[in-house]
């Protein structure tokens, strides 16, 4: 290289050192300042010609830094990283080191470059601070959504497309079909619907088709006529459609109607009329019906279990409600809706960890919402902490388990399905919490739990 290309290198090197907008330190071995540049004198707020000579330490006894990197450099022998506060200017600095060697392995400089981190760390504050006002925010949105929806938590598209269909058909007497999976909310639905009615102040009755016992069944639901059988009251009965006079009249789990009796079903709807037991006079009844089920009621139908001119009756305005995995966008939400209730209930202030939340939110939850409140009562009755954490969970949900009957050799097909049906049993009773709830869960007879883990 010529004197001149040496000399414009040179040149070009000063001009690099003079504009760079982070603060360059050139020290030597001793730790002696050899050069600063302008940037680190506007960022510490000193001059250049004050300091070059002086040694580093004195930056700290005289107040200028809080800590030197240099001094680290040359300790460590390698490069060093460090927040710095320049105590003058008041900045937050991220600041590193470096040293360059000689050919016999001592340190001949150590240079250092200073980067106002000061503006940045304000912007992560406000973004903290941000972040800290609209989880305020959602939360006294989603309290103030609740109010509004009668306490149907939905954040996903789809549940709220549901929601405001619900709301719209509400001012009409039209007949609502409400199906879904267990636990996802249908009575919940329908009582919504009622509430935002204008039959809001008349009853709600609700009819539990799957467990008036179908020998009951026509006298508790239409009601029947004094002396109309052995044993019935000399009084008579109202039956539960005669309660819901000018109300709602709630047919859950409709497709549990006793088949024989299912033909009154379709009379009331058709005409607005009901017979007592024991009677041949017509009764009306003024009552809105919303109907619900979990079990596919055109499969019901093909089988001969349902009729089929009464479904059609039911599904004039059919609303289904998707399970939870399907809107997993709720489920955060209604994991705080419920800790909140919880929490007023119980007189604790629980909080939920982002970690623990992460694992509720990719859990499967075939329990739906039901399960979800369920959960979030045991987590804050038994966590011990304020913070509900991931080792609070039930090992289930943190790794789920495979339902699948190990394939021993020489075992048969009997006994492979008896080992999987154990498993089935035994997984419901833990999530549900007893062999009742289990059973209903499974569509089976308690007896039938018993008998089986027996």
């Amino acid at each position: 290289m010529d004197a001149a290309a040496h000399k414009r290198v040179i040149e070009q090197l000063e001009a690099i050192f003079r504009s760079s907008y982070d603060g360059i330190w050139i020290c030597d071995g001793e730790g002696r300042i050899v050069r600063l540049n302008p940037a680190s004198e506007r960022i510490n707020n000193l001059k250049a010609e004050d300091w070059i000579g002086r040694h580093i330490t004195e930056l700290e006894s005289e107040e200028v830094i809080d800590k030197s990197v240099t001094l680290e450099v040359l300790k460590k022998r390698r490069p060093v990283t460090i927040f710095q506060i320049a105590k003058r200017t008041g900045k937050k600095l991220l600041v590193t080191g470096n040293p360059i060697f000689r050919e016999d392995g001592s340190i001949e400089l150590v240079v250092t470059n200073d980067r106002d981190i000061t503006e940045l760390d304000n912007l992560r504050l406000r973004l903290m601070e941000s972040e800290a006002r609209t989880e305020r925010f959602q939360h006294e949105l989603l309290k103030f959504e609740l109010e509004a929806s009668g306490g149907f938590v939905c954040r996903s598209e789809a549940m709220r497309q549901i929601l405001t269909t619900a709301i719209h058909v509400a001012g009409f007497k039209s007949v609502v079909l409400i199906t879904g999976a267990s636990g996802t909310g249908k009575s919940f639905m329908a009582r919504l619907i009622h509430q935002s009615s204008d039959r809001k102040d008349k009853p709600f009755i609700r009819v539990e088709c799957g467990t008036i016992p179908a020998s009951l069944f026509e006298s508790e639901v239409f009601g029947y006529k004094k002396g109309a059988f052995t044993g019935a009251s000399q009084k008579g009965k109202l039956g539960l459609f005669e309660m819901a006079e000018g109300g709602t009249l709630f047919l859950d789990e409709v497709a549990h109607a006793p088949f024989d009796l299912q033909h009154k079903l379709l009379r009331f709807l058709e005409s607005g009329e009901i017979i007592r037991v024991g009677s041949t006079e017509p009764i009306t009844i003024d009552a809105r019906v919303i109907a619900a089920s979990n079990l596919d009621l055109e499969a019901q139908v093909r089988e001969g279990r349902f009729r089929n001119d009464l479904y059609y009756r039911l599904n004039v305005v059919p609303l289904f409600l998707p399970p939870i995995k399907d809107r997993t966008e709720d489920i955060p939400f209604l994991i705080r809706h419920f800790l909140d209730r919880l929490n007023g209930r119980f007189r604790t202030d629980k909080v939920i960890s982002g970690p623990a939340m992460e694992a509720l939110i990719h859990y499967d939850w075939p329990g739906n919402v039901r399960e979800v409140e369920n959960l979030v009562e045991r987590l804050v009755v038994m966590s011990p902490g304020r913070t509900i954490d991931l080792t609070d969970l039930p090992e289930s949900i943190i790794e789920p388990k495979r339902l699948l009957p190990s394939l021993v050799e020489g075992q048969g097909l009997k006994d492979a399905v008896r080992e999987f049906e154990a498993q089935v049993i035994e997984l419901a009773v833990e999530k549900y919490g007893s062999q009742a709830e289990a059973a209903k869960a499974l569509k089976v007879s308690q007896a039938t739990i018993t008998r089986k883990r027996r």
